[in-house]
């Protein structure tokens, strides 16, 4: 988290990307299929990049509700958007919110979602290790995952899932065209 593409060369990203792999291999066991930039800052060359290291899915992306494929000239790649709408750092870094008033802005905007959006779209719920991480905002994201576990009418997917959903769709409407 504390390299942020944008501002890296080529070289210096080049060896990010397989520090960050390396360690989160070391850490999990296994080999992630996506990747996120610290704060979505990927940089002009990042998606060529993680697709040389294997990657199949990004989420650096902001530019729409739903996943699309990404065409390069070394592979494809799928785009997961990341939203920002519950997101523990701007909610109480940025503008000082009690950690409370994150579950009736996650209950509103999913409410509003699942009434007036008239098909599928996404929504994150973000919390950081150094912001929500810790007990007091933990509780929090446990409200959270609690009540959208409660409805029957969205699906609480991984990044992975989403990707493996969207690859058998994105890949058909690709291969009409």
């Amino acid at each position: 988290m504390d390299l942020v593409p944008v501002y890296l060369d080529e070289v210096s990203e080049i060896s990010n990307i397989q520090k960050t792999t390396s360690a989160i291999v070391s850490a999990c066991g296994y080999k992630p299929n996506g990747w996120i930039s610290p704060r979505g800052t990927k940089s002009s060359n990042t998606s060529r990049l993680i697709i040389d290291e294997g990657y199949q899915w990004h989420s650096d992306a902001m530019d729409d509700d739903l996943p699309y494929l990404e065409i390069h000239p070394n592979g494809q790649l799928m785009a997961i958007p990341f939203t920002m709408e519950i997101n523990d750092m701007p909610h109480s870094v940025r503008y000082g919110n009690q950690p409370e008033q994150l579950i009736s802005t996650f209950i509103k905007t999913l409410d509003w979602m699942s009434s007036e959006e008239p098909g599928a779209t996404l929504m994150n719920f973000t919390a950081h290790t150094h912001v929500y991480g810790r007990p007091a905002g933990a509780v929090i994201f446990d409200e959270l995952i609690k009540h959208a576990l409660s409805r029957n009418d969205i699906w609480l997917a991984t990044r992975d899932e989403i990707f493996q959903y969207a690859s058998k769709f994105l890949n058909e409407k690709k291969s009409r065209q």
